[in-house]
């Protein structure tokens, strides 16, 4: 990836490893909830543990979304890359075929003066 314009679908690649470790993280902490929920464990203790687990899992979960809006926001930075691209792409092409333009019409005037001269 280049430090100008990167590679789109570089950073769409990146963004979808991001949401797939999001998932990962969501999977994980209901796994987690679900273990700690269905353990044949009943003491104050237990009712302990499993409160801290919820809190646990429910940052799991708040980390896994904050994962996601980061693979958003990563997808928009490339999709605007992208359109930077095409739009500097476009306006280049129209430069040279400009430039074209403007060494043809300048040929034309000296084929035009060298002509005049006898040459």
């Amino acid at each position: 990836m280049s430090f100008l314009f990167e590679d789109t679908a570089e950073l769409h690649a990146i963004a979808h490893r991001i949401r797939s470790h999001a998932d990962a993280l969501r999977s994980r902490a209901a796994a987690l909830a679900t273990r700690a929920e269905t353990a044949r464990w009943h003491s104050p203790g237990a009712t302990a543990f499993r409160e801290r687990v919820r809190h646990v899992t429910a940052s799991m979960r708040a980390a896994a979304g904050r994962l996601d809006n980061a693979a958003d926001a990563l997808d928009r930075h490339a999709n605007q890359v992208h359109h930077v691209i095409e739009d500097f792409e476009s306006f280049a092409a129209g430069v040279v075929s400009g430039g074209v333009g403007i060494v043809k019409g300048i040929g034309g005037a000296v084929d035009s003066a060298l002509g005049a001269v006898g040459l």
